[in-house]
């Protein structure tokens, strides 16, 4: 199973007949083909019956189910059962969505059941409100999709940027360590772009590439928007602290500062400014393969 980087786009296939059987093998070939080519991932949704041949096909896709039920195995004729998802390839799974809406109570069972079969919850809230509620039951990822915007090509983030910065202010005080996916009406590469300026870590489409006249190019459009956008907020440290930490994790402080110097920056610079609290704050924080954190030890 595939593990996810930030920023992410989650494409959810529904039920249309575009992402469906065959079709949705064409779709994973274009998201598999896009994924070799950029550091920008995208995973898939597909409908129940599609996930385990796109999973099969495509191992390196993230694969998301569009729901499941809050059961254990036995008799449950008709329901969705989480350990069958995650035996058919998951990577994780759709909760709440404003099409398939379940109680607070079965949304807090399902990050349960998620969290111990290592499957990513995504959770869908309509307002900041019950993004911050959700929050509470700390999962991976909640998406605000207020769902009056769900199809119609207007982007929340454009039409009610305040509802975005709300919730992602929202989750943040109450669980930062949960990503926040940003959907409804998202069409354009500049949907996307202010998606993350706004604080968001990725965003959840459908329509807008499902049923797209040429779904390649608006992925594409997608994942360069997205990449063009981390750039520009990248931190003007990072390339340098990379090359410090040259791919290990944690490092002893004197051993940066030796590395910093041989980088050429000068010692009494790395002494004064890189070594300092809010440096070593930068260092712990998330960076490009949404996995890595870097933290100095004395």
């Amino acid at each position: 199973m595939p593990r996810i980087s930030y920023p992410f786009i989650l494409v959810n296939c529904k039920t249309y007949a575009e992402a469906t059987g065959d079709n949705v093998l064409k779709l994973s070939k274009i998201i598999h083909n896009i994924n070799e080519s950029y550091s920008v991932q995208i995973g898939i949704a597909p409908q129940f019956t599609d996930i385990y041949r796109v999973c099969l096909r495509y191992p390196d896709i993230p694969v998301f189910a569009q729901h499941m039920d809050p059961i254990k195995p036995g008799s449950h004729t008709g329901h969705i059962l989480p350990e069958s998802l995650k035996e058919a390839g998951c990577a994780g799974v759709i909760i709440n969505h404003s099409e398939r809406r379940i109680r607070i109570d079965e949304i807090c069972e399902c990050i349960n059941i998620c969290r111990e079969l290592e499957l990513i919850s995504v959770v869908c809230a309509s307002t900041p409100e019950i993004c911050m509620a959700i929050a509470t039951f700390s999962p991976d990822i909640v998406a605000i999709e207020p769902p009056e915007l769900i199809g119609t090509g207007i982007p929340v983030s454009k039409a009610k940027p305040e509802v975005v910065k709300r919730a992602v202010n929202a989750i943040k005080k109450i669980s930062p360590e949960t990503r926040i996916f940003c959907g409804a009406g998202i069409t354009k590469g500049e949907d996307v772009s202010k998606a993350l300026e706004l604080g968001t870590d990725g965003i959840l489409v459908a329509s807008g590439v499902v049923k797209a006249k040429d779904p390649e190019k608006v992925l594409i459009e997608f994942v360069e928007a997205a990449e063009s956008t981390i750039t520009e907020k990248r931190h003007p440290l990072r390339d340098l602290m990379e090359k410090a930490f040259a791919g290990k994790r944690v490092l002893p402080k004197k051993a940066l500062v030796r590395r910093l110097v041989r980088l050429g920056i000068p010692e009494e610079f790395v002494d004064q400014k890189i070594v300092s609290a809010e440096i070593q704050s930068i260092l712990r924080k998330t960076y490009k393969n949404g996995e890595v954190y870097y933290i100095l030890q004395e």
